[in-house]
């Protein structure tokens, strides 16, 4: 009976609120038109986000060395890192490879990696939010004077990029010095962490390794019959490495490459016992036909669209979103960069931007289909 009679009274109430509206169908058109303004308003002022990062248990750590700076020396730095990382309550376990450059993917004695395996966020202590872990592992970090060191997450979708965060890449269309380029990018790295949005940015490109440039004297070694070909090849054997053959054994596949002994390729003096054939066939000594110079550059240049370019990898602040931290560095972009130079999107962040734009595409056609569908099934 109770439930038949509120049935009845809720019943009334709707139909007297549909003659209303019947009456007033003002009404209705202002209901419907202030909900889209409503919906409009939201989806303009929300955070925009892509993928949300997740919180695996997983971090990763780079480390950069002064230019020059010996693999001995990044091995000390690192195990300065491992008596910091030990106590720290958030961490499981933590694993380092010195000599390779993640943000550049480079072979590199002046960088170094970390694979920190984070406890599960009940096991973490006070701090278990995964980019307030993070936060205390940069400035943990940063007291070690020895290099720099940039903390980071893993990647949200594998196969994007080496590290999680936003990826731009700076391109010098003049075609200018790289290290000019290299000031251009560190000043706009440090704009962009001057932002409320952005937690970090940073790019591990420098150009102020210490180099020997080799000029050959292509007189020099006309007059003597060899071939400037043939000595760099000679060169490249010796100081770098060239596959001489292949070979099968027990089922498996096996390079010969060839390449000097380590104290043969230590210093510039190992020079005096190189030599090249002529074409007579005779032995040369490189040394006569090269002459060394000190120049310092980077220890790999990377390109995007043909130009010169430099990768930057920035992190949003905990609490921002992806789509705030992006807006804030285009603007950065604008303001900051010289002409002649310009940027583009990579990874993951290149898509979040691509998918935004085809947002209201996708809506539409949801609105279609779901006409056709009601359409179909009143037959009607």
């Amino acid at each position: 009976m109770a439930f038949n009679a509120g049935f009845e009274v809720l019943t009334a109430r709707y139909l007297a609120s549909l003659r209303l509206l019947i009456r007033h169908r003002w009404l209705s058109v202002a209901g419907l038109a202030g909900l889209v303004a409503l919906t409009g308003w939201l989806a303009y002022t929300t955070p925009r986000g892509f993928i949300p990062d997740e919180d695996n248990n997983f971090a990763l750590f780079s480390l950069s060395m002064p230019a020059g700076a010996s693999l001995a020396r990044t091995n000390a730095a690192l195990a300065k890192a491992d008596r910091l990382l030990a106590h720290d309550p958030a961490l499981a376990s933590a694993s380092t490879v010195s000599g390779f450059d993640i943000l550049n993917s480079a072979v590199s004695p002046s960088g170094a990696l970390g694979l920190l395996e984070l406890k599960p966020p009940a096991e973490r202590g006070a701090v278990q939010d995964i980019g307030a872990v993070l936060a205390g592992l940069t400035a943990k970090l940063s007291t070690i004077p020895d290099g720099t060191f940039f903390v980071f997450s893993n990647p949200t979708v594998p196969g994007f990029s080496n590290v999680g965060g936003l990826e731009l890449v700076l391109q010098d269309r003049s075609g200018g010095s790289l290290a000019a380029f290299s000031q251009v990018a560190n000043d706009f790295a440090a704009a962009l962490r001057q932002r409320p949005e952005i937690g970090s940015a940073f790019t591990s490109f420098r150009a102020d390794y210490p180099q020997l440039e080799l000029l050959v004297d292509a007189v020099k070694a006309k007059q003597l019959g060899v071939s400037v070909r043939e000595l760099l090849g000679t060169m490249q054997t010796y100081y770098g490495s060239a596959q001489a053959s292949d070979f099968n054994r027990f089922g498996k596949y096996y390079r010969v490459v060839v390449q000097a002994d380590v104290a043969d390729r230590a210093n510039e003096q190992t020079l005096d016992g190189v030599f090249v054939k002529n074409q007579r066939g005779d032995l040369v000594p490189v040394r006569t036909l090269l002459t060394l110079r000190r120049v310092y550059g980077p220890q790999t240049v990377a390109h995007f669209n043909l130009f010169n370019a430099i990768t930057l990898n920035a992190q949003a602040k905990p609490g921002v979103s992806t789509g705030d931290a992006i807006r804030a560095a285009e603007e950065v972009a604008k303001q900051q960069l010289p002409a002649n130079f310009s940027y583009e999107w990579t990874g993951l962040t290149r898509e979040q931007i691509g998918a935004g734009n085809q947002s209201l595409l996708v809506f539409g056609m949801c609105l279609v289909f779901v006409y056709f569908l009601l359409a179909a099934q009143y037959e009607s």
